[in-house]
């Protein structure tokens, strides 16, 4: 009889899951900004991997958050958002996600304690049922001792430790099921510093086991011109890529919101092209290679929503400029990519 080898001895003992490529992202989920997917190298969010989003206050994280859970839904993905800060706005959310929306595909939990979020949280990975799982946020995270205390009796650490053991019991099912796990987070003032930094709740177990790492912070407004003085619609978000295990880190660049919509697709795809050089400046028309396309920014917005090719062709050749792969939501398929960073 012949001796089996060590593949088969391991397979069959501990299961198929266990030998893998270790830098393989299956698929991914788009986000509605072409200068996010472009910037990940990999079009969008990787499912089996941690994501970490922060930033200050209204800096965009939920709508990020509800923007990917938006690109999920319309691919028949099915969602789970974990609001520990218990502020979802249902408004912005209907907003957002709309006739996409039903109570079987996008589950909103609500739980009092750490402990209880990450029970809940573990479950859900375990069960196999959801490809995103937003988590929302750490910051806000208050274990069960915190809550059970007094006021002003000290906790040190209880976060970072319940975070380094649900990482420890929940990455191995977060690759298996293929889930895309995003971790939204605020951030703290360094008040001992003497310049303005700021300090990142969560632990360091959550700096090493998140493959994306995603900075935001609020820019300038986006103002549109309805009498004097002009209206503020929306502001610029400005992103940074800290850590990328799936692609190049350190890419940086700007998306725009609309305040109660979300993500504007073609204001960014214009902001982001123009950016690349892909779309150049005529005087005060926006133009694309031989093409002159509308006067100023909002003509332009005018004639991609009536173009979809057009939009097309201007979001592929922004991918070719920086080199990344082109990924259609619709025909996501395996992709080989190498760790960048530790």
């Amino acid at each position: 009889m012949a001796k089996k080898s060590f593949v088969q001895n391991i397979t069959e003992e501990f299961g198929e899951e266990v030998l893998t490529a270790s830098s393989t992202v299956r698929q991914i989920i788009p986000t509605s900004s072409l200068a996010v997917n472009v910037s990940t190298g990999i079009g969008g969010i990787p499912k089996g991997r941690f994501t970490h989003i922060h930033g200050p206050d209204s800096a965009g994280k939920t709508t990020l958050g509800l923007d990917i859970a938006k690109n999920s839904l319309e691919h028949n993905g099915k969602v789970l958002y974990i609001d520990v800060e218990q502020t979802l706005d249902e408004g912005l959310v209907k907003s957002m996600i709309g006739d996409l929306r039903d109570d079987e595909n996008f589950v909103v939990a609500m739980p009092r304690s750490a402990e209880d979020a990450f029970v809940l949280t573990e479950r859900a990975i375990d069960s196999g049922e959801f490809d995103l799982i937003i988590f929302d946020s750490i910051g806000a995270l208050s274990p069960s001792k915190e809550l059970e205390d007094d006021f002003g009796d000290a906790h040190y650490a209880l976060v970072a430790r319940l975070m380094t053991t649900f990482f420890k019991r929940n990455a191995f099912n977060v690759r298996v099921n293929d889930i895309a796990f995003v971790f939204l987070n605020q951030v703290r003032a360094n008040i001992g510093s003497f310049i303005k930094t700021f300090e990142i709740p969560g632990g360091h177990a959550l700096k090493h086991y998140s493959s994306l790492t995603i900075s935001l912070f609020k820019s300038e407004k986006i103002e549109i011109k309805k009498g004097d003085p002009k209206t503020a619609i929306g502001n610029k978000v400005k992103f940074s890529i800290l850590k990328n295990k799936v692609g190049v880190p350190h890419r940086a660049g700007t998306f725009p919101i609309i305040w109660g919509d979300g993500l504007h697709i073609i204001r960014d795809v214009i902001d982001f092209a123009t950016d690349l050089g892909v779309l150049s400046q005529r005087g005060p028309y926006k133009a694309f290679e031989d093409e002159t396309l509308g006067l100023g920014i909002l003509k332009t917005i005018e004639l991609l929503e009536e173009d979809q090719e057009l939009l097309d062709k201007i979001t592929e050749t922004c991918y070719n400029v920086v080199g990344v792969e082109s990924k259609s939501p619709n025909n996501l398929t395996e992709e080989e990519v190498d760790g960048k960073d530790d």
